[in-house]
Formats: structure tokens, sequence, C-alpha cells
């Protein structure tokens, strides 16, 4: 079933509890999804508030590091990746009933991911198990055409209107900047009575406003609220705990959903978003600030009408509006597919093509996590999970922490790769990074390691994410017994090593001293200016491929030296004698080179040089760059001829010497390269006779002929022909063609021959290919006027009586 409901509707507060009530699922569980772990707990409190009980009875919550379920539980509230790990552990899902996917609008991966295993249990294992889908801004056509057998229920909903304005900032400002926001602000305290809720793209974002705005909340003695996924608990909870004091609370968008803030009456919308956009060409991902969709707009827009009517005040213009996309990109297309591969293997089918997708996995980025994961040695040949791929879905959900913890266990190293997974997937845990200056993890480590033995550490570190870190470290040292009072510090010389086998793609070989690297997935990465992490290896464990300044460099956020030593002999290199023409030298060379992935190692000089691969590669220098080729002036005239005649009926077969098909394909050349390397060696070839030789005797015999090289003056003197598109020219001093009568014909009758008469300074006089026409009629206007300009050459009356031959007219002896 597919259930749209308009914000204020109660879907999210009213279904789960009818359904829990009801006689429908005689018992059995429902499972309901939530995107985000703090919304997932905040509406299981208030779920078990509106049954009078506490959480844990009939209703609980199940998320990561954390659950409260109990004997009596019916409904549990879990995050979306905790469905996930149900099923693969208990594909039949005994037990449950009815699951329901909340927020279904938003498209996450891991919520996409779970529908399609559902509904391969539906259809294999389990046709009594329900499905519920739900959103307020449900592309209900979509939903439908995927699901052609669903029923579609649209509730209306309760909320009060909302009236929206728009509020842009002048224009070219930039995106993230709101010169309008205080203006805005003092605006909304003025037309509304209740609290303000405003939304920005993220945590970074939510300070500066909450800087910017904080002289105007003190004047107003409103109080100033941040809310994010990573604010400690009890600062979370400040948000939503009654107030004598009107509240501005600065959200992302974790307040767009699921959450019920009690008492909005006006909303400012900053309408910007950020998402993780992935490359499947590097293999990296890059944090995008980008605008939001309509139904964003519209969700946000709906948390002002709750209470009572409200506002909403827009950040943008009405013009920005109409060009919001509908809906945002699901995150089937644009996230790194790595995890939704390994539980595709897990789920024992080959290919993501056996299971339906409402959006299916787009190819090139699950080809992408298969390079990855067949690096690792999760996958067979067959794609399906190798036995420590198996071993890696048991150790963790994420395959580079797995192999962490394999690679842990393998080098004698466990607690130190408890300590790195623990870390890892909490994120920066230092609460001001830019103090240290470095991208280095062994600094995070060493602090984590000194605030686990001094407790005053702790006001240098993030305090939520402190607090998952502890939780994670404490259970990964619990399944591999290890005792709690150690910490991995003895085994951090082994810190590269872990890091280089865990993420070979991200291997990184020193450009320059400006912290310039270059990565094994072939892409560019730059360390921040003047870090202090300077090494000539290093392992890029946190990048963004966003570009900066115009520069091509992913930046690197955290990373970790590497002796390259201690791991060359471990990583899977490849070998190869790459022969290449160098143009410098113009000759061909050969290297054998190392490389991990697309980054190059080494390479040093091949003693020997395999011929078939020199003659490829001379040859295929020749066709990219033609023009390298100094051809001999009587080889460029014959191939020059050859394409002229070539052009009129009859002559087709001389087309074998036209330079575009001979540079096309060069096997006519090979019988007289073997064993050359160079161009010197291939210049010194007698051109003039391969080329009579592929043009054949019979049509260079026509070519003599019909195109020669030269005309044969009637003095006996010869002048080179120019043979241009479909016309052949001689420039000759005009005396030199006194007797002759008419213009030569050439190509069997299809072009006269043009003369180019000169003076006797060499320049034209008169152009013509009918000669006999031109001693008729223009020789004589040209003949009078040179006689002015040259008395003492010759011009005579009758030119056809005059001998061929010097310009000059010589006196007659006496």
């Amino acid at each position: 079933m597919v259930l749209q409901a308009e914000p204020g509707a109660g879907k999210s507060s009213v279904v789960p509890l009818a359904l829990l009530q009801s006689q429908i699922l005689q018992g059995q569980i429902i499972l309901m999804l939530e995107p985000r772990r703090l919304a997932a707990k905040r509406l299981a409190e208030f779920l078990a508030q509106q049954l009078g009980e506490k959480v844990g009875a009939r209703v609980g919550y199940r998320v990561r590091h954390e659950n409260c379920l109990g004997p009596e539980t019916r409904l549990q509230i879990i995050t979306e990746g905790v469905l996930t790990r149900m099923i693969q552990q208990d594909p039949e899902l005994q037990g449950v009933g009815l699951v329901i996917f909340d927020e279904f609008h938003e498209r996450n991966l891991q919520a996409d991911l779970g529908l399609a295993l559902l509904l391969d249990i539906q259809q294999g294992l389990r046709d009594d198990l329900r499905c519920l889908i739900m959103s307020a801004t449900l592309d209900a056509t979509e939903i439908q055409n995927f699901l052609p057998a669903s029923q579609l229920i649209f509730c209306a909903g309760r909320g009060f209107p909302v009236t929206v304005s728009y509020h842009p900032a002048p224009s070219q400002t930039p995106l993230w900047q709101f010169p309008q926001l205080k203006k805005v602000l003092s605006l909304a305290l003025q037309e509304s009575s209740g609290d303000i809720l405003l939304f920005f793209a993220g945590q970074g974002e939510i300070h500066q406003a909450m800087q910017l705005c904080a002289p105007l909340c003190e004047t107003a003695k409103v109080l100033a609220l941040p809310l994010y996924g990573s604010l400690p608990p009890k600062e979370q909870d400040a948000v939503f705990q009654p107030s004598a004091q009107r509240k501005v609370i600065f959200s992302t968008n974790l307040a767009e959903t699921s959450i019920t803030l009690p008492g909005i009456t006006a909303v400012i919308d900053s309408g910007l978003q950020k998402q993780l956009n992935y490359d499947p060409n590097v293999a990296m991902s890059r944090l995008q600030l980008q605008r939001i969709s309509q139904a964003s707009a519209t969700q946000r827009m709906g948390r002002a009408g709750r209470v009572q009517a409200g506002h909403c005040y827009r950040l943008w213009s009405e013009t920005q509006q109409q060009g919001l996309l509908a809906y945002d990109a699901p995150e089937m297309c644009r996230v790194d597919l790595v995890n939704l591969r390994m539980e595709i293997a897990q789920w024992g089918v080959n290919s993501a093509d056996e299971l339906a997708w409402l959006t299916p996995p787009p190819p090139a980025h699950l080809s992408t996590a298969e390079t990855l994961l067949n690096e690792l040695g999760f996958l067979t040949g067959q794609q399906r999970l190798s036995a420590l791929g198996e071993q890696a879905m048991s150790l963790h959900p994420e395959p580079r922490f797995a192999k962490l913890l394999q690679l842990g266990a393998q080098y004698q190293a466990l607690e130190l790769a408890c300590d790195l997974v623990a870390l890892l997937q909490e994120g920066e845990i230092l609460l001001n990074p830019q103090q240290v200056a470095s991208a280095d993890i062994t600094l995070r480590l060493y602090t984590l390691w000194q605030a686990l033995q001094d407790s005053s550490v702790l006001k240098r570190v993030h305090r939520a994410r402190w607090h998952g870190f502890k939780r994670s470290r404490d259970k990964l040292y619990r399944r591999f017994d290890l005792s709690l009072k150690r910490n991995g510090e003895s085994d951090v010389a082994k810190l590269g090593l872990l890091l280089a086998l865990t993420y070979p793609d991200r291997i990184g070989k020193q450009r320059n001293l400006n912290g310039s690297y270059k990565l094994s997935n072939g892409r560019g990465a730059q360390l921040p200016l003047n870090d202090a992490l300077q090494t000539q290896w290093l392992v890029a464990i946190e990048v963004d491929a966003q570009t900066q300044s115009g520069q091509q460099n992913a930046q690197i956020h955290v990373a970790a030296a590497l002796n390259w030593l201690d791991v060359v002999d471990k990583l899977p290199l490849r070998k190869q004698d790459v022969v290449t023409f160098e143009r410098s030298k113009q000759r061909v060379i050969g290297m054998r080179e190392t490389w991990i992935g697309k980054l190059k190692i080494d390479s040093h000089p091949l003693k020997s040089l395999p011929q078939e691969l020199v003659q490829q590669c001379l040859l295929g220098s020749l066709q990219q760059d033609w023009s390298q080729w100094v051809w001999p002036k009587s080889t460029k005239l014959l191939l020059t001829r050859a394409q002229w005649l070539a052009q009129f009926a009859g002559f087709e077969s001389l087309a074998v010497l036209n330079e575009t098909a001979l540079q096309a394909k060069l096997d006519w050349l090979e019988p007289y390269t073997l064993n050359m390397t160079s161009l010197a060696e291939l210049n010194q070839l007698n051109w003039q006779q391969i080329f009579q030789s592929l043009l054949g005797y019979a049509d260079m015999q026509r070519l003599e002929k019909e195109a020669p090289l030269r005309y044969v003056a009637p003095t006996g003197r010869e002048f080179l022909i120019e043979y241009s598109g479909r016309q052949a020219k001689v420039s000759l001093p005009l005396q030199q063609v006194f007797g002759e009568l008419s213009s030569p014909i050439l190509a069997q009758g299809q072009v006269s021959l043009t003369f180019e008469l000169l003076s006797p300074a060499q320049r034209p006089i008169q152009t013509t290919a009918d000669l006999a026409n031109f001693w008729r009629t223009s020789y004589f206007e040209v003949a009078k006027e040179m006689r002015g300009r040259y008395p003492k050459h010759r011009w005579p009356d009758e030119p056809l009586l005059e001998k061929a031959g010097e310009s000059i007219q010589r006196k007659k002896p006496v």
C-alpha cells in the first residue's frame, strides 16, 4: 500500500498506532523505517507517550549503537540500515507482519535496497508479508508504475495555511551568503508569535548564521538553538524542551521531516542542502552545496503550519522557485555503491539485475564498486561473496572497515584496527581541527588515546562523536575479546600498512612539496595549505572530489603517512613493458613500468625492445601526426600529381597514393620498417621507389603522360607544372611559348594546361588555359603595354612566326 499524506495529516504519529491496535496483523511485529537516528528515537518516544507507556514497552526503537526494545515490543522504529541487517540475518523476517517505509520521498540508498529485498522476500518466501510506503511529497505515479498491484491512498493534511514570501539576496551574491537574513528574521519575529525554524545546508552554515543573528536574538530576547545530527544529545534535547522564551532554531534538513517541533509558526528557508555526488571514474565523492527540490521546499514550508496559520520566508526568488527540480535525485544515482554491491552479493544473487529496483543502480557505479571489492578479495570470479567477503559481512557492514579488522587480525594489530574503525565511522573527532593544521590521522588517534586516559583532553574533541567512538570501540573490543584497558598505540607503526591495504585505490605519491599527490585511482589530490603531513607516500582516507580555484585536485581531509618499503611486497603491483615514441628524440624507447592502479611507481629502460611493439609504435606515431614525416620534394610532387589525376574519370586507381588513405592504413609500409626505431631511419628509405611500386608500372606510365611533372617549352626548356584543385598550371616567360599554337591537354583530354605568362620582371601579365585564343586576341594589348615598359624585349606583331627563346631583343649583325 502507498500512503500519500499531506503535512500535518498524522501519518507518522497516527497510522502506526492504529495498525498496532488493530487486529490486521494478529500480534505480529511492525517495523517502521525512519531515515535518521534522532527522528527514530523521537518518534518512538512520542508514540510511547501516546499509549501512556515508556519506550521499550509496546513501542521501541533500534538504531546504530543503541536500541530500546522489550519482550512486549511490537512496533519497532528503526533506521533504514537496520532493516537490511535484519533481512540478511533472517531472510524470512519471522514474526514481522508489516514493514513501513516512512518519508520514502527522501529515496535513501538503504530504503531502496530494503524495498528491493522485501519484494524479493514477498515473491519467494513470504507472500503474507505486508509493505506500506508513506510520504507527504511522494512521486505517486512513479511508485504505482513500479508496484502496479499496490493501492494508493491520499490523505489531506490538517495543517493551517502558510503564507509564502520570497526574499532573494542581491544579484551576484554567492550562493552560500545571505545578507538579507537579519532583516528577514526581524520581520519573522514581528509577524509571528511562536517559535521560528531556520533551515541551512550544514553545521558550518548554521554556526555562521547564528553568529550573524546573535545581536538580533539577544535584543529580541529569544533563545537561539542549533539542531544537527552530530550535536550532543543534551543540546538536541534543549530544542524539544518547553521554554518560557521564544525559540529560534537553526537546523539542517534534519527537521524537514519526521521530527515535529512544537510551537513553530514561522520558517525561514535558505533553500540549500549539501549532497554527496559520486564520480565512478575516480571512485570518489564530492560534497556539493546545491538548491533543494520543490518537494523539500514544500516539506520545509509545512513545518510552519502545524499549530496555527504560519509564515514561510524563502531566501530566493519566485523565478528560482520555478526552476527547482520537482524531486531530489535518488541516492542510488549519486552515491558510492560498494556497500550496496556487498549486500547484493550476500543476498545470494550474481547481479543487481536479479532484483526489482524502483531506480536501478547505475552500471558505472556498480562496476567501480565491483573493482574495489575484487581488490579487497571480497568477491569471487562469478561476483558472489568469497569466504573472505562472508567473513567481512559478519564483521562490519562497511566493506573497508571490515577489511581493516581482517588486516588487524592478520598483522597482530587488532586494537589499532578497532580504534581506526571506531574513529573513521564517526568522522572528524577534533573539536577544532584547524588548530592542528594537519590531515594526519595519527594526531587524531593520539588525541583519542590520551582522552581514554585523561578526561581533561575531552575538551579538545567533539563530544557527540566521542561518545559514538567509545560505543563503537567498546563493542569491537568485546567482539574480539580485547582488554578495554589497552589501545592500538603500541602498533601505530603498522598504521600505514593497514590503511594501504584497505584503501589500495587511495595510495598517493608526492608530486611536489606543495602537498600535491597523484593517487592510485588516477586522480590528483591536495593536502591543505601548509599541512604538516609532508611525506613522499600517503594513504588518503577521506577525500572530497570538490574542485577549488579551477584546480582538478581532490581535497584530502584525513590521511596517513606511508612507508613504501613496508608495503611494496604486499600490494597488488602490476609490471608492464611500455614502448612509446619519444618526440623530442624522434625515436621509439622502451620502459619497464611498475604500477598500482593508475599510479606509476617507477620505470626503468628496457635493454631490448620487442620488435613487433616497436614497429607498431613507430607506425602509430606517424598515423597520429603525419606532419612529422618530412617527405623529399620529389616524393611530395609524385603524391600530389597522383592525387590530382585520380579525381578524373578513368584514373580512379591512382587514388592508392592518396595521403589520407596512406595514413589511415600503414600496412603498405610494414615490410620496409622492420628493425627500425627512429624517424631518421625511416627518412632514409627510397620513397620515390616505394610509391612507384604501390602505383604499378601501367599507372606510372599513365601518370607521366597525363599529369607530367614538367612542361617542355618550344625552346626545349622544362618548367614545373603546379597541380592544385582541378587545375594544372605552368608559370614561364611569355617569350618561351612563341610558336606554341594551343594549350596542351592533360588527364586524357579532360583538362587544358593553364599558362601563367610572365613579364621580363617575372611578374604575371596574363593567365590563360586557351593559348590559341590568347594569340588571336589578348596578346596584342599585352604586347602594346609591355613595349612601353620593356622596350628592349621582344614583343613581335606576329608572335606565331617568332622563334621561342630569350625575352631580350638581340641586335642584328651589321
